[in-house]
């Protein structure tokens, strides 16, 4: 389907962290492993959840919910104490602990989050939230099972469903 640009409307673009982090867009924060990006999305969430100004001294916005998703430190040693350290409201922090998928027959199966059932779990997690705005996806790499992750055709497709929650929710996701 063809669509003219004349019938787009042009609208600004919505900042949660101006010049930086787009809201209702995916920003992948990348890096060598063991440099820290664990530490800055935790500090990132603090920043949202508590709505303390950003590190260049912009100024946040109201105080919002952040689904955080990491599979690779453990959560009551490494995670919480991490965000309580970063000064996170950690009432304002979720995480998705596992994915229930219910088969034809009834039966349910409990498995691990991934890329490929990503957008109707986050779908479901958002509308249990006051004001959703950052979804922390740590590290990408981990839930891409299924997906070959040198192929980025592959890659974009498994991310296009993200990237369309994201615009619906105006939410940040940084996988």
């Amino acid at each position: 389907m063809l669509q003219k640009f004349s019938d787009v409307e042009p609208e600004s673009l919505k900042w949660l962290w101006a010049g930086r982090i787009p809201s209702g867009m995916l920003t992948v924060v990348s890096g060598n492993p063991g440099e820290g990006k664990s530490l800055a999305l935790t500090d990132m969430v603090a920043r949202v959840t508590n709505g303390s100004d950003w590190p260049d001294g912009s100024r946040a916005s109201e105080p919002g919910d952040v689904i955080l998703i990491n599979v690779e430190d453990a959560v009551a040693a490494v995670q919480r104490p991490r965000l309580d350290a970063a000064g996170a409201d950690v009432e304002r922090v979720r995480r998705i602990e596992a994915v229930e998928l219910t088969h034809d027959e009834g039966v349910v199966e409990s498995k691990s989050f991934s890329i490929m059932d990503a957008a109707d779990v986050l779908r479901s997690a958002l509308e249990q939230l006051d004001n959703p705005r950052l979804i922390v996806l740590d590290p990408l790499a981990a839930f891409l099972a299924g997906v070959r992750s040198n192929d980025q055709g592959d890659i974009r497709a498994a991310l296009a469903p993200l990237v369309q929650l994201s615009e619906e929710f105006d939410v940040a996701i940084a996988p």
